[in-house]
């Protein structure tokens, strides 16, 4: 049985406003790629330039057809009535539609829009696959063995009528075992080192924190240890200026009982003056120490230190 698979281009064909019954419209395009295709594996396909007129110049017989039954032939390229060329944009058709009633019928709803698709089935040759960026496969038709072209109104239900003519409809392309098998294993293994690069990652990650918390430790510690040595000589020099402060205070002190001691001795020997009278002293022997006089006041001097301290809270 033969095989043929069918392609589908809303129509923008032309019509004749006279009794010729002319249709003449893009049947495909060629060098971009097509709709997602495909049930089971998704893909898309380009048909490269050339494809078509090589296809028309091997071709015995093309013919134009209504909803893919060879009972409605419209017109061929057996007698001229079908015309195919390709051009830039892609595969053109012009067809004179023979005046039978089907004919007329076909082209009546053709240019009334009911019926606005066309259909051209084929046999490829020579193509390739490859996988795209996106995960879906792409084919590119190099070579083929274009078969027939339909007008339709409905391309989603063409195989009751192409099964009737002894044509096995290719629904879905199988796609290369061999590539589907190799992209299935290159699937695996960079899921492999997906796994693999996340997990030298987190390593990586793991060695990093560890090595920026133990020099965050460091640095804390020399700042305690800076900030508490800073603390102790600022203590220090706090309490050098209180001791510089006490003694100083001490020696105003003194010097201040001095004096009154003297202003108080001086009022006595003004008031009584017997203590004027010159003492009679001994002269030290020589082996012996004199002492100097206790100062009465000494008592007083550190009783008023004591209490600066406390005031101070240095005590």
């Amino acid at each position: 049985m033969e095989k043929m698979e069918l392609r589908v281009l809303s129509s923008s064909t032309e019509f004749t406003s006279n009794d010729d019954l002319v249709v003449e419209g893009l049947v495909n395009e060629t060098g971009s790629w097509s709709h997602v295709l495909g049930n089971r594996k998704k893909f898309r396909e380009q048909i490269v330039k050339g494809a078509f007129d090589k296809a028309i110049q091997e071709a015995r017989r093309i013919d134009f057809l209504g909803e893919h039954k060879q009972e409605a032939l419209l017109a061929t390229t057996e007698n001229g009535s079908l015309q195919l060329w390709e051009d830039e944009e892609g595969l053109k058709m012009r067809a004179k539609i023979a005046p039978t009633s089907y004919g007329k019928d076909f082209y009546t709803l053709m240019s009334e829009k009911v019926i606005s698709h066309m259909s051209f089935g084929f046999k490829v040759v020579k193509d390739s696959w490859k996988k795209g960026v996106d995960g879906i496969y792409e084919r590119m038709i190099e070579s083929l063995e274009l078969l027939e072209v339909s007008a339709v109104r409905n391309p989603a239900y063409p195989q009751s009528a192409i099964a009737a003519r002894g044509i096995d409809l290719i629904e879905d392309v199988e796609i290369p075992k061999e590539l589907d098998e190799e992209v299935e294993e290159r699937a695996i293994d960079v899921d492999a080192l997906k796994a693999e690069l996340k997990k030298e990652l987190l390593a990586e990650l793991m060695q990093s924190n560890e090595k920026t918390t133990a020099k965050e430790i460091t640095k804390n510690e020399e700042m305690i240890s800076n900030s508490n040595s800073e603390e102790v000589k600022t203590n220090q020099n706090e309490l050098q200026n209180d001791d510089k402060i006490i003694i100083e205070k001490i020696k105003n002190d003194s010097e201040t009982i001095q004096e009154e001691s003297k202003k108080e001795d001086s009022m006595i020997s003004e008031s009584n003056p017997e203590v004027n009278e010159p003492v009679q002293t001994e002269t030290p022997k020589e082996d012996e120490v004199v002492s100097a006089p206790e100062v009465d006041d000494k008592a007083k001097i550190m009783d008023l230190f004591h209490k600066y301290k406390e005031l101070q809270g240095l005590k």
